[in-house]
């Protein structure tokens, strides 16, 4: 990840950041075993950081997120929605 010019966040260890002077904005990467996944206002410049990315680690892009580490994920507009509510049915069974 340092590679790529992220900086490990004091906070969690699979938390990153990193400072695109070009774009004025800051990419957050979340980092879990084998899932990553990358946030940033500009869809285009998280493209570019994910192929970087694929370039440096054997990875698939599998698109839009809808699934990460149990939690389900749904956009409406401007709003992102998180839930784990099949995941708690499964534990509770």
């Amino acid at each position: 990840m340092e590679e790529l010019g992220f900086v490990n966040l004091d906070s969690d260890a699979g938390l990153f950041k990193c400072f695109d002077e070009a774009s004025q904005t800051f990419i957050i990467a979340v980092v879990y075993v084998d899932d990553a996944i990358f946030l940033r206002p500009s869809k285009a410049a998280v493209e570019v950081m994910k192929k970087r990315f694929m370039e440096c680690w054997e990875s698939r892009d599998l698109g839009e997120l809808k699934e990460f580490l149990h939690m389900c994920i749904d956009r409406a507009g401007q709003n992102i929605y998180i839930d784990q509510v099949q995941y708690l049915q499964v534990v509770l069974q």
